[in-house]
């Protein structure tokens, strides 16, 4: 192998020599020691110390085609007469390349013997190379951000006379002594300060991109720089290289531990026997420090940048600022302004946001494969618990951008400025996607979308560390936990004990401390299901009624309960799962699935665990709820105020009643939490399976949660949309489509527990409910029957609100209609063009919907569907309405374009051919589209 760098820098085939220990020192130095000869230059600046009797000297060789300032590289002086030695001692000595930046070097070593891992000599070799790299360098590995140095202005004046600076020279022992040029000497300081490190480092980091300028270049640096928008063409290559360079080699450090936890899911025992020292050396109380400190800088970056704008520090009563005056002032003055130029701080502040990320990352994967303790557990809470206060919930109206346009924009309409504007409604609306590009702008300056990312990724590592359900790993024996499948937080012993770190964190008490309690709501819903992973003896009343196991039974019942009472699922649903979609992907997995799959198993298991007991009531029947508490409380007022007035008593002052139902208190029902399911499920296989159940033969069949769901939304129609758009979200494959529609086609008699008595939706109700719906809407199509089991209006006019609004079914399902309310609903007309309300807008679309995705899947399921004809009339011998003639009859009828493109696309999926499809198969597709052409060929 070639020797090395006389710097001590190693790459590519170069060997790397051995670091020296210490610390680089600032300031006038001891007198220099004598030096090697050739010593080292920056640029074309001579090298000092050669011997006098030197035949000839030499500096030393940058790349090929650059000198170490950046300049044309300098052919070598043969017989040139030796430099004159430096009258003055170096004014900064500074250690070489390896010493300050280990990181490269550790990279290096651990990826190369990574690589050896096997059965072979080379394997065995190269596992025990690994445990000694890891075992040497365990105290670089501890994660750590970098000093911030303000500048020494004492040493930079002592530079500014005496610019001689000297490098520790490993390969020697000694030191390399040069003298700056006035522009080096200006690069270096310039250095400096933008990379916030002392001096004597900017000279250590700026002579090892000089000597390896070519090497480095072809690395695949990132260039942060660029990134944020800075103009880069003023830095010279050495200059700009060296900055990107570092923090290059800064990120090193946590990308080197990422990369030895995601080793860990090889199980290898050299692999596991090495990482758990550095596991047990505290790595998660480290890692957990470290993201404090980089959001700490973050905080203190943006308030340099100005990107902060008060959002983390203000409380929440600062963040709701008056709708006025922001529509008419603030947000025409901030966007009147013009936006500053990034600074450097920006390059540093999307640094610490993505080293952030990765140190959750690597919480992550140590949570998902090891067995965490609880003091690590505790820790990891209480850092959730305080990143979560930097997410207050935001007004919609107020801390958005202005929906108005800036001052300049509205000049142009007879006013000076938008404040001035004597109306709201007479200023000009800004364009949407103009104002949704700002509001995406403003949400990534103001941080808070890369807080809300490693906050998701931090509460899926919390839940991945209370799993109960996989085999956790044992950092003391290097091996899966003793008792296999199970947490030690709760141990399947006889007594098991819950620690006090996890109780008085996430017991019923500990969301009085949150200011997010529908964060703390999701881990209490992981922390009741690993509760309920005790014995069942425990679970059972006759198992004894011990202090412990009733403190077991209550927090489990009460968890269960409360992250709904707290909106939990909403924000999941709205929230957390966008956020974890949008994860970084790297070599070893994609980071996005591994938290999403993670979720996905939180959120089924707590579903098939609500669907052994009574579960949550639907929104409508919480609205009713409340309507009638308001109605008794005005009622018992009223009644009140009477008795008073009888009595000759004055009426003392009472409490004001709304007027209608507080929407944004209430909690999250039924429809939100299978909302989760329907949103997790639709993301694809991965996810919808863990809402399935299997066979003996390895087929779908639907899990508890569904026929729970079939059988409340008969009893309670406002679930119908909810309960189709899950089993739509369920059918992502052929398998899980053929399972849904063999599950809405089976017959009567085969229907579940509780299906006798309450009627059942199939696929001919579902036509026969969107040709009714077609029929409403369309004044001209008088000749299908309306079918009704709630119609309990006097007037043609009001039953089709009423109906809208009730349980809109066929007649086939729910028992036949009256002559005279047939009657009613075929004559009646009005002059007026329909709508859909929300709730039958809801309706239509779940009916579209699982039509649309069984018949994309399964080509069975879509030939059968196509096959249906609905009867018109009583005659059922006189033809029908096939599926196809009532969709189309849907899409000309008064939709929205939301609806009626929903409705096309339904057409589309019913009439497309599968590829392996049989000339049977190919006859009857073909027929059906010539069937649809002749409907197109004839809508109005």
């Amino acid at each position: 192998a070639p020797a090395p760098a006389a710097g001590g820098f190693s790459f590519g085939n170069n060997p790397a020599p051995a670091p020296n220990a210490g610390a680089p020192t600032q300031g006038p130095a001891a007198p220099t020691p004598a030096q090697a000869t050739g010593g080292f230059s920056f640029g074309n600046t001579p090298a000092p110390g050669a011997p006098a009797a030197a035949a000839t000297t030499t500096t030393l060789a940058p790349a090929a085609g650059t000198s170490f300032g950046g300049g044309p590289t300098p052919a070598p002086a043969t017989n040139s007469a030796p430099a004159a030695p430096p009258t003055a001692p170096a004014t900064v000595t500074t250690q070489d390349f390896d010493t300050i930046y280990p990181n490269l070097k550790i990279w290096q070593q651990i990826q190369k013997f990574s690589h050896a891992q096997g059965d072979s000599d080379e394997g065995f070799l190269g596992k025990q190379d690994l445990h000694h790299c890891i075992f040497t360098n365990q105290a670089k590995l501890q994660p750590q951000p970098s000093e911030w140095t303000p500048p020494n202005n004492g040493l930079r004046q002592q530079l500014s006379t005496n610019p001689t600076v000297s490098i520790a020279n490993p390969t020697s022992g000694n030191t390399d002594t040069t003298k700056l040029t006035s522009k080096n000497l200006e690069r270096i300081l310039r250095l400096a300060t933008d990379l916030r490190i002392s001096e004597a480092n900017a000279v250590s980091l700026y002579a090892q991109v000089s000597q390896h300028l070519g090497a480095l270049s072809s690395l695949s640096v990132p260039n942060l720089m660029e990134i944020v928008g800075m103009e880069t063409k003023k830095y010279g290559g050495v200059s700009l290289l060296a900055r990107n360079f570092f923090f290059y080699q800064q990120g090193l450090q946590l990308q080197t531990l990422l990369f030895l936890l995601q080793s860990r899911f090889q199980n290898s025992s050299s692999v596991l026997e090495a990482t758990d020292a550095l596991l047990n050396s505290d790595l998660v109380g480290k890692l957990i420090k470290v993201i404090k400190e980089y959001t700490q800088r973050i905080l203190q970056l943006q308030r340099e940048t100005g990107a902060n704008k008060n959002q983390y520090e203000a409380s929440v009563q600062q963040l709701t600022q008056n709708l006025q005056q922001q529509q008419l002032q603030g947000a025409a003055a901030g966007s009147s302004g013009k936006k500053q130029p990034p600074t450097f701080a920006s390059v540093h502040l999307l640094f610490c946001q993505q080293q952030r990320q990765i140190a959750a990352e690597c919480l992550f994967f140590i949570a998902y494969h090891t067995q965490m303790t609880p003091i690590e557990m505790a820790g990891l809470l209480d850092l959730i618990k305080e990143m979560s206060d930097m997410l207050p919930t935001l007004n919609p109206f107020t801390n958005v951008p202005s929906p108005y346009e800036a001052a300049g924009d509205a000049a142009q309409n007879g006013w000076p400025s938008s404040s001035n504007a004597p109306f709201t409604y007479a200023l000009k609306d800004k364009d949407p996607l103009k104002w949704q590009q700002e509001l995406v702008e403003l949400s990534y300056e103001t941080g808070q979308t890369q807080v809300l990312q490693c906050l998701s990724l931090l509460v899926v590592a919390a839940i991945s560390a209370m799993e109960a359900r996989q085999v956790l790993y044992d950092r003391d024996i290097h091996g899966p936990n003793s008792f296999g499948k199970g947490n030690k937080f709760l141990p399947p012993s006889e007594n098991p004990s819950v620690p006090q770190e996890l109780q008085s964190r996430l017991g019923p008490d500990g969301a009085n401390s949150w200011a997010r309690k529908d964060i703390w709501g999701l881990l209490a819903a992981a922390y009741a299901l690993m509760l309920r992973s005790a014995p069942a003896a425990l679970m059972s009343p006759r198992a004894g009624s011990s202090v412990q196991t009733n403190q077991i039974r209550s927090t489990a019942r009460d968890c269960l309960v409360l992250p709904s009472t707290y909106k939990a699922f909403t924000f999941c649903r709205l929230t957390m799962i966008p956020a974890l979609q949008r994860l970084s992907l790297s070599a070893f997995a994609n980071l996005s699935e591994f938290g999403l799959a993670v979720l996905s198993e939180c959120v089924s298991h707590y579903l098939d665990v609500l669907s052994e007991g009574s579960m949550p009531m639907s929104r409508q029947k919480y609205e009713k709820e409340e309507k009638e508490e308001l109605n008794l409380r005005r009622a018992q007022a009223a009644q009140q105020s009477q008795f008073n007035m009888w009595s000759g008593k004055k009426d003392a002052k009472q409490e004001e009643i709304p007027t209608s139902v507080d929407l944004m208190a209430r909690p999250d029902c039924l429809d939100d939490i299978v909302a989760v399911a329907s949103s997790l499920c639709q993301l694809g296989r991965d996810y919808s399976q863990n809402f399935w159940n299997m066979d003996t033969n390895g087929g779908l069949v639907p899990s508890r949660l569904l026929s729970r769901l079939e059988q409340l939304q008969a009893a309670d129609d406002s679930l119908m949309p909810t309960y189709l758009c899950f089993m739509a979200a369920l059918a992502n494959d052929e398998a899980s489509a053929t399972a849904i529609y063999n599950f809405l086609a089976r017959p009567p008699e085969t229907a579940g527990e509780g299906a006798s008595s309450t009627p059942r939706i199939n696929w001919i109700s579902l036509i026969y409910n969107l040709r009714w719906y077609a029929q409403q809407l369309s004044n001209y199509d008088i000749t299908v029957s309306k079918s009704s089991t709630t119609s309990t209006s006097s007037s043609a006019n009001t039953a089709y609100y009423y109906n809208l609004e009730g349980n809109l079914v066929p007649s086939g399902r729910s028992g036949s209609t009256s002559s005279t309310t047939q009657s009613k609903a075929t004559t009646s007309s009005s002059g007026k063009p329909k709508e859909l309300s929300v709730m039958a807008t809801f309706r239509v679309a779940s009916h579209l919907t699982i039509i649309q995705k069984v018949a994309q899947h399964s080509s069975a399921a879509q030939r059968a569907i196509l096959s249906i004809s609905i009867p018109i009339g009583d005659d059922v011998t006189a033809g029908g309405d096939d599926a196809l003639l009532v969709l189309f009859k849907l899409a000309i009828a008064p939709l929205s374009p939301t609806v009626r493109g929903a409705t096309l696309t339904t057409i589309a999926n019913l009439l497309e051919i599968s590829p392996g499809s049989t000339a049977e198969e190919r006859a009857f597709a073909l027929q059906q589209g010539s069937n649809a052409w002749e409907y197109l060929e004839s809508c109005p």
